[in-house]
């Protein structure tokens, strides 16, 4: 358990470029191909996977959550933003990824963050496709080398 806790924990970062594209591709999905497509990565790891309330958990065979999953596509929405914290304290997962849609950015750009049952917050990555500011600048970066 120890184990597969550490690699839960540490699912965000470091991220390779790869990883990256493929989590912008998970995210731009609608919530029943995001949920299809996190099931088959739970069960990848001995993991049941439920919708609590909004957000992806991933459960032991106990039904203890583990992780939860939770996307904010409007930040403008501090409901939405607080209810993470509340799912976290409501279920006691060991960790939490809220991924938070960054408009002023540009459409397709996400910061994840890794949330815990301490109520810190960290930022572990960025993804962002074609059409972010993000992903403009990045491609501007590389002609000017």
């Amino acid at each position: 358990m120890k184990q597969l806790l550490q690699k839960l924990f540490k699912m965000f970062w470091p991220m390779s470029k790869s990883d990256q594209s493929e989590w912008f591709r998970i995210l731009q999905m609608d919530q029943p191909e995001f949920y299809r497509e996190l099931e088959g990565r739970a069960r990848d790891l001995g993991l049941l996977q439920k919708d609590i309330d909004g957000a992806v958990a991933w459960c032991a065979d106990d039904e203890s959550v583990l992780l939860l999953f939770y996307r904010i596509c409007d930040p403008r929405k501090l409901d939405d933003v607080r209810h993470v914290y509340d799912l976290i304290a409501q279920t006691n997962c060991y960790v939490a990824y809220a991924f938070v849609n960054q408009l002023p950015d540009g459409d397709g750009t996400w910061d994840i963050f890794q949330l815990s049952r301490l109520s810190y917050m960290a930022h572990c990555n960025l993804v962002s496709g074609p059409g972010s500011w993000v992903e403009e600048d990045v491609e501007a970066s590389v002609e000017e080398s």
